[in-house]
């Protein structure tokens, strides 16, 4: 197995992977939404690859300071076989070299995911609380030509 950064010429095999894992299948976004996120994190997004086939993927991003895991995902057929940690690794060894101090991640209360932080390490923080705005209800889409990035 090789890890790699992403790249955009992956998104195809990346799709596929994504829309085999039914927790990530709609959060992922099109092509253009992976070529943005990976213009801002350029060093902190990778995939696992094994015979050529993309079998694994990562994305974080950070500011500096403070890191969030945004999503991991790794084949059906490939789980349990420490290409998950192994890409976690990647990217907390890539966060320590940049000098950032906390990787944070969401996790889901219920469900599959719900034990995966705390069997990679993480612990609750108990000063901070999970806080969301629906960005897309609240204000309509903006057009291509009116969109920051």
């Amino acid at each position: 197995m090789t890890i790699r950064p992403m790249m955009i010429f992956d998104y195809p095999q990346l799709d596929a992977l994504w829309q085999e894992d039914a927790d990530h299948a709609n959060d992922i976004g099109d092509r253009d939404s992976l070529r943005r996120f990976l213009e801002r994190n350029p060093d902190t997004c990778f995939v696992a690859e094994l015979g050529g086939m993309i079998v694994g993927s990562i994305l974080a991003g950070h500011d500096g300071r403070t890191a969030i895991l945004y999503r991991r995902v790794v084949g059906v057929l490939f789980r349990h076989r420490g290409i998950e940690i192994a890409l976690l690794n990647t990217v907390i060894r890539t966060l320590h070299r940049a000098g950032v101090a906390t990787l944070m991640c969401i996790a889901p209360r219920i469900g599959p995911l719900a034990t995966a932080p705390a069997e990679d390490g993480f612990v609750p923080d108990p000063d901070a609380v999970p806080c969301v705005i629906d960005v897309e209800a609240r204000y309509p889409r903006l057009p291509a030509e009116d969109r920051i990035c």
